[in-house]
């Protein structure tokens, strides 16, 4: 089967989980670049909050930027979920390769077992999916204030 937990040194490696980080980790930087995003939606605000209106944006700039602000949150989301995925099914796997009802553990069995750190990878994933939804419903609800 695919899954073969090999030795690498004092850790168990799962081929799920290398891939799982790799998603995880470009959903983390999408998220960078949904920041950037919301820096500009901050510019626009200022621009049109501003008495004068020849500093204005024209509305196919805002309306561009707010597009760019859905590609990015959905292609992140959609990344991190991917990685989130992976890293539940080498979670899965994991659990389920422990023995039932052995008592005692060897060191290598003790490496088997879910930790504490498994459980806080899949938090942060869940996180960053919560942080692209957010931005998803914050660059929506400017599309709907923009079409008043």
């Amino acid at each position: 089967m695919g899954f073969k937990i090999q030795r690498s040194g004092n850790q168990i490696g799962n081929p799920g989980s290398g891939f799982g980080v790799f998603f995880a980790a470009l959903g983390l930087l999408s998220l960078a670049g949904g920041v950037v995003v919301a820096f500009r939606y901050t510019r626009i605000g200022k621009k049109l909050a501003s008495s004068n209106y020849s500093n204005h944006p024209r509305r196919i700039e805002t309306l561009n930027v707010i597009r760019m602000g859905f590609m990015v949150n959905l292609i992140g989301m959609l990344l991190t979920l991917f990685g989130a995925q992976a890293i539940s099914g080498s979670l899965l796997l994991k659990a389920l390769s422990v023995p039932q009802g052995a008592v005692g553990f060897s060191p290598e069995q003790l490496s088997r077992l879910v930790q504490p750190i498994d459980v806080l990878v899949v938090q942060a994933n869940i996180n960053t999916v919560t942080a692209h939804f957010s931005g998803f419903v914050g660059s929506l609800w400017l599309f709907n204030r923009i079409h008043k």
